[in-house]
């Protein structure tokens, strides 16, 4: 029996249970189906869902959605933004639409004065100025593009993009949904923000200050985010704790598992179960490229870490080091929301129980290198991840090279777990040019966005903010099965290219801090004004691609 026999509510049931390419394809196939399909919101409702499920995009994102248009569009976003990205037709992106959510001071609107991508803009909502946000530290989009997240210590603010500010306005100025006091007075840091599943958020903020001479206190708040449909976002805190680290200046990772957190700073491993408030700590074994000296490297996104099959993983520029989750009676219990102070020697050494290289090594240091999770489902499949390395040897030019891996677990014997070389990729850039953040975009897509860390809009107006999409071939991203560490054989060779969204000598300021949504092809940007008078001013600007 063919689909085009079948009863027209089983027909749907099943176009409903599609993906997504093969449901544009079907449509394709003759004038019927394409009606059938394009009339139904049910068979765009269920593709919508299933992505925010596999993607991890929240489902509320898009609970004002009802026509079969809309749902289509939220659902092919994410492959028109990339599209954009990948086109070698063009060396740059256009910016369609603009937000101003607030502005810490006034400031001249977007005119056609202003020349570049801007120059034929005018923001669509007006600034909102609130000295309250004159110290706003961090920007989060949401995944689904609708919902962002602002702190200004001790604030959190959410956010909604389509909804007024005030009730009957017509002016797109976004709304506070909701306002949580944090425990930090200064500006803390956005360590972790995962989505968990389909309406809800963890957030990792940490905040550091020197303690004595040479120890320093970090302290850490982790915030959940509820989303459900038809009623207000809810926030609460988890979970506070305050930890004394030896190191200052420690890049920090962490992950969240089965209410748990992971914590990795320097050598260090802190396991924090919130709900039960206990710990425990550890040293690593001697690995340079998960517990390098921040003197000695960038630190910037040089490692991660992640859980599968009962195991912690540390995925090193050189390779991946694992250990059991420690059994629960090396917990201890958490007194004040304060882990005890402990010198460094008396903190447990634990070795790894496995190490595995990496059938390619990058040369030289791990400095300038990152480590990006693209894909970890939870025992399935293999992790797939990217190590990169920015090579800074030419004058005015920067060369990253990104190589595609796959790790195969082996549950019964994970020291027997493989390593693949998947893929490969090199992207040129100019002006130093660097990948400081990266954003999901899939199993077999590598987004970053870059910018130069090292000058301000005085002293280099060529500065601007790139984006870059790598994408790897099927062949790259299939899963290989189990193969030798030291394979390295034919692997997918991509270029890519950067596209430049905004100049600096464009723009108010100088970026401060970045958030891109590729769900909807939306990037946040945090502006420090260029104010004499006043360093702490803050412009949000949210920018629309599509």
């Amino acid at each position: 029996m063919s689909l085009r026999t079948l009863p027209l509510e089983l027909k749907l049931k099943t176009i409903a249970e599609l993906k997504a390419r093969d449901i544009l394809h079907l449509e394709q196939s003759c004038k019927s189906m394409y009606e059938l399909i394009e009339g139904s919101p049910d068979v765009w409702k269920s593709l919508l869902k299933r992505l925010c499920a596999s993607e991890k995009w929240i489902w509320a994102s898009y609970d004002d959605l009802s026509t079969a248009f809309e749902f289509k569009n939220a659902c092919v976003r994410s492959t028109r933004f990339i599209k954009l990205v990948c086109d070698e037709d063009s060396d740059d992106l256009k910016i369609l639409d603009f937000i101003q959510p607030f502005a810490s001071t006034a400031i001249d609107s977007r005119s056609s004065s202003s020349g570049g991508h801007l120059s034929q803009l005018a923001s669509s909502s007006p600034v909102t100025f609130q000295r309250e946000f004159a110290s706003t530290a961090l920007v989060y989009l949401v995944p689904g593009g609708r919902f962002f997240v602002t702190v200004n210590a001790p604030s959190l603010f959410l956010w909604d993009l389509r909804r007024p500010a005030f009730e009957g306005s017509t002016s797109r100025a976004p709304s506070i949904l909701s306002r949580h006091d944090l425990f930090f007075q200064k500006s803390p840091v956005l360590v972790l923000a995962e989505v968990i599943n389909a309406s809800t958020v963890i957030i990792l903020f940490e905040e550091t200050e020197p303690e004595g001479e040479v120890m320093f206190r970090s302290s850490f708040e982790l915030v959940e985010i509820q989303f459900t449909a038809g009623d207000p976002p809810s926030i609460r805190t988890l979970g506070r704790l305050r930890v004394l680290f030896p190191l200052p200046n420690a890049t920090t990772v962490a992950i969240y598992h089965d209410r748990q957190v992971f914590i990795h700073i320097h050598r260090t491993t802190l396991a924090w179960k919130y709900h039960q408030k206990c710990y425990s700590m550890w040293n690593v074994g001697d690995a340079p490229d998960v517990s390098s000296d921040p003197s000695e490297t960038s630190g910037q996104w040089t490692y991660s870490i992640l859980a599968r099959q009962a195991n912690l993983l540390y995925i090193g520029v050189r390779g991946v080091h694992g250990l059991p989750f420690p059994d629960d009676s090396f917990y201890r219990a958490i007194q004040d929301d304060e882990v005890p102070s402990r010198r460094p020697s008396q903190i447990l050494e634990v070795p790894f129980a496995f190490s595995i290289p990496h059938p390619l090594d990058i040369a030289g240091s791990p400095e300038g290198a990152c480590v990006t999770v693209l894909r970890n489902i939870s025992n399935t499949g293999p992790v797939i991840y990217g190590v990169g390395e920015t090579d800074y040897s030419e004058f005015l030019r920067t060369a990253f090279a990104l190589n595609l891996y796959h790790l195969h677990i082996n549950p019964a014997d994970p020291s027997t777990s493989t390593v693949r070389l998947a893929g490969s990729s090199v992207i040129a850039s100019t002006f130093h040019l660097e990948p400081l953040h990266n954003f999901p975009c899939g199993p077999d897509k590598v987004g970053f966005l870059w910018s130069n860390p090292y000058v301000d809009v005085d002293v280099d107006e060529n500065a601007t903010i790139h984006i870059s999409i790598t994408r790897f071939t099927s062949t790259a991203t299939s899963a290989m099965g189990p193969a030798s560490t030291t394979e390295t054989s034919s692997p997918a060779v991509i270029e890519s290219t950067l596209k430049e969204t905004i100049k600096w000598s464009r723009s108010p300021g100088v970026p401060r801090v970045y958030s891109l949504c590729a769900a909807t092809g939306r990037l946040a940007v945090l502006w420090d004004l260029e104010d004499p008078e006043n360093d702490s001013d803050r412009l949000l600007e949210v920018y629309d691609f599509l």
